[in-house]
């Protein structure tokens, strides 16, 4: 029953990580895309930049320059916010794991194409789903038997098997409240 449970985690994590490929290859060409227009607004800013020095010195009305360039300039700023808050959404369509660096989700969106991790107690997809079919199964493997199990056991006997399945160490307290989170969440939806 684990080891099934665990070929089953593994092949869901196989195609999480293929799905996850296929979105960053349908992005990757846009955030490219949008990287390079900054960089040819940011090098036509300083041309501007560079043109208004020059021709400072023949006519040094500044009333000119506000005329001429500022219009310039606050339709580049524009533009150039418009173009990152695109890119920035497309950075948050990407799964975390293949971001870069320097970048991370500014926007909630409340669709997602994939499973992110869950912040708050560091489980992923498939390891929420793996500890969800595995509750259930021990749940009625004890029934059946009718030997009742202290809780205590019961979160470590969890807590062990996760350690074997994702060669990952989760605290006891972690455990014990994503299996009552869990159970919570069932709960609530048979009520509905």
């Amino acid at each position: 029953m684990v080891f099934a449970l665990a070929k089953r985690r593994v092949n869901l994590e196989a195609q999480s990580r293929r799905a996850g490929e296929v979105i960053r290859k349908e992005l990757w060409p846009h955030l490219n895309m949008y990287r390079r227009t900054l960089l040819a607004l940011d090098r036509a800013r300083k041309e501007i930049n560079y043109a208004k020095k020059i021709c400072e010195p023949t006519v040094p009305s500044p009333f000119y320059w506000n005329v001429l360039y500022e219009p310039v300039f606050h339709s580049m700023a524009d533009l150039a916010a418009t173009v990152k808050e695109r890119q920035q959404r497309l950075v948050d369509e990407l799964p975390p794991h293949l971001w870069k660096p320097n970048q991370k989700a500014q926007w909630h969106l409340l669709i997602r194409r994939f499973d992110f991790h869950l912040a708050k107690l560091g489980w992923r997809a498939g390891q929420r789903w793996f500890l969800e079919k595995l509750d259930g199964s021990l749940r009625s493997y004890f029934r059946r038997k009718k030997q009742p199990v202290r809780t205590e056991i019961y979160y470590q006997l969890i807590q062990a098997i996760f350690k074997i399945a994702f060669n990952e160490h989760k605290p006891q307290t972690t455990v014990k409240m994503a299996v009552l989170r869990l159970r919570k969440k069932q709960e609530q939806a048979l009520q509905r």
